[in-house]
């Protein structure tokens, strides 16, 4: 809200280990309207994010077409280049990673740890500042997988 965009984002306080298939959210996070119509889809990761996801993502934003008469045909998956799709569209950019077209929806994916260092640096100073403390609280949480904290020191390592 910093910058006066009227994007809502949602999402962002479920637990990574929730999957679009037991809590039918279209994504990890949204980017939506005051009135709750999302304009963008975000799936962040540090797991492969293969056919089998990509399924379960489709059937989630497909139900949500539908049942919101929506048009939500891009998903942006961030995630680490191993965690790819084989079979994707790659490019020839380091930030972003390439496409993977499953049946009316486009899996673009870009890689997590330049675009984390991208979204920070648009950040007001505000905004990173508390993004910061959210995001450690997180991360050091209980409940929160080894393999995401081994991967948040390894990105401040560098």
């Amino acid at each position: 809200m910093a910058m006066n965009t009227g994007i809502i984002v949602t999402e962002e306080k479920d637990r990574a280990s929730v999957t679009s298939t037991t809590s039918k959210k279209t994504g990890d996070v949204n980017e939506e309207s005051a009135d709750g119509n999302i304009y963008k889809v975000y799936e962040i990761t540090v797991k492969p994010f293969d056919i089998a996801r990509i399924r379960d993502s489709y059937d989630c934003v497909n139900t949500y077409n539908q049942s919101s008469n929506a048009d939500l045909h891009e998903i942006i998956v961030i995630c680490r280049p191993e965690d790819c799709p084989t079979e994707m569209k790659k490019s020839t950019t380091h930030v972003y990673m390439g496409s993977y077209e499953y049946q009316d929806i486009i899996y673009y994916y870009w890689n997590i740890y330049e675009w984390v260092c991208d979204t920070l640096q648009r950040m007001t100073f505000k905004a990173r500042s508390s993004f910061y403390t959210n995001l450690n609280n997180y991360i050091s949480d209980i409940n929160t997988s080894e393999t995401v904290k081994k991967l948040w020191l390894k990105l401040h390592s560098k």
